[in-house]
């Protein structure tokens, strides 16, 4: 069984691939800010501008690897509104 796991809240934005055993493929794009904590609304741009290149390259895998998606899990609260809504 393979499932591509998706991560989307505050600072983190990642895509994964995994089966029982192991990660077949990960990718990510942190959100830095230039200076303080986690804005929200930069947050939220970040994620919407990196998002199609995260799971495109997930899905490009998969593809080269000639495997079949069985499931999709995602992270679901808490995070920062804005960050997810994207």
């Amino acid at each position: 069984m393979i499932i591509m796991g998706l991560e989307g809240t505050a600072w983190n934005l990642s895509a994964s691939l995994v089966d029982e055993k192991r990660v077949i493929a990960e990718r990510s794009a942190t959100y830095i800010p230039a200076k303080g904590g986690i804005h929200p609304r930069e947050a939220s741009q970040h994620h919407s501008e990196h998002m199609a290149k995260v799971v495109g390259t997930i899905l490009s895998v998969a593809r080269e690897k000639d495997l079949k998606i069985d499931g999709i899990a995602f992270s679901q609260d808490p995070a920062l509104g804005p960050a997810c809504a994207q």
